[in-house]
């Protein structure tokens, strides 16, 4: 995302806000989160996060961490970590049968950074396939 938080600024917590939706559902055919994790440094890390259920058939807004969660990251996350562009949310997806049809979408993430001193929301609007 590449964040521009100051040196000063404790980090206090991490949310994502993702938009996602799967092609379509039948039953025991459908696309659920297996793992989300947060991208830091461009590695995959902290404690899980995956919500439960299938994903919905239309665009939904799901919401991943809050203004006091660390993600679970020895020692906090901090300032830098934020700024760097290989930092953001990992989702992998599940197809608990065989579906070559079955496909699921993330449209839209943005990260809200809550710090000692301000809230700083970023978007990045994106089309992802996961098959």
């Amino acid at each position: 995302f590449g964040f521009s938080i100051p040196s000063t600024d404790l980090v206090l917590g991490v949310e994502f806000n993702v938009y996602k939706y799967a092609s379509h559902q039948q039953v025991a055919s459908y696309v659920q989160d297996y793992n989300v994790l947060l991208l830091k440094g461009g590695s995959i890390l902290g404690i899980e996060h995956k919500k439960t259920g299938a994903w919905p058939t239309s665009q939904n807004l799901f919401t991943y961490g809050a203004n006091n969660d660390d993600w679970g990251i020895p020692g906090g996350i901090l300032y830098s970590d934020c700024n760097t562009v290989n930092f953001g949310i990992a989702i992998r997806v599940e197809l608990p049968s065989v579906r070559y049809d079955l496909q699921g979408y993330v449209e839209y993430v943005s990260a809200t950074i809550y710090t000692s001193s301000t809230i700083t929301t970023k978007a990045a609007a994106a089309l992802m396939m996961m098959l």
